[in-house]
């Protein structure tokens, strides 16, 4: 009986004992045309490939000379900014001057004009240049975007959240602050 096999078993061996004796070729002779086709699926595939990496590499260069002409325009702004910071400190101080113009007799009061038309001519450059001076009259309402509370004081003489006093002025374009104008705000 122990010679007897499971029925599947042995014609598992047989498969087994069958595909052994068969040699088999790892190059299989393709026709022509069987030949044609593998190959110019082979080559559309390298081809498919490049093209990806030709558009990846494009859109990298593209977002590159993006990144690479915001970079220049904002370096260009900072450095503007710092240059018209330093500029601004002479105007403050002509428009403090204005602001503080004594009696003067004739002679002194040419010179005082003088000073006066220096200030203006200043303000005309800036506004030529699209920078304007931010509006912040006493009353109006703080605006924490384009206005920077130095300081706040109880007051009686103005509702909570406007302006008392100019301390330093500020200066926008359209789009942006370049310096927000200090404020006495009421409190």
């Amino acid at each position: 009986m122990e010679d007897e096999k499971d029925p599947i078993e042995a014609d598992v061996e047989d498969v087994v004992d069958a595909t052994e004796d068969i040699d088999v070729e790892e190059d299989v002779e393709l026709t022509p045309e069987q030949q044609f086709e593998a190959e110019l699926a082979q080559v559309r595939q390298e081809a498919a490939e490049n093209k990806d990496g030709w558009q990846r590499t494009l859109a990298e260069f593209q977002n590159y000379k993006r990144r690479t002409a915001n970079d220049l325009v904002n370096a260009r702004k900072t450095a503007g900014d710092k240059l018209l910071n330093l500029y601004f400190e002479v105007i403050d101080d002509l428009h403090f001057a204005a602001l503080n113009v004594p009696d003067f007799d004739e002679k002194e009061a040419k010179w005082a004009k003088g000073v006066l038309g220096v200030f203006d001519k200043a303000v005309r450059k800036l506004e030529a240049q699209g920078i304007s001076l931010i509006d912040a009259e006493p009353g109006t309402e703080f605006d924490p975007i384009i206005h920077e509370a130095l300081v706040q004081t109880p007051t009686e003489d103005f509702e909570e959240g406007q302006i008392m006093n100019v301390i330093r002025p500020g200066y926008k374009t359209e789009d942006r602050v370049i310096r927000p104008t200090q404020v006495q705000v009421a409190k």
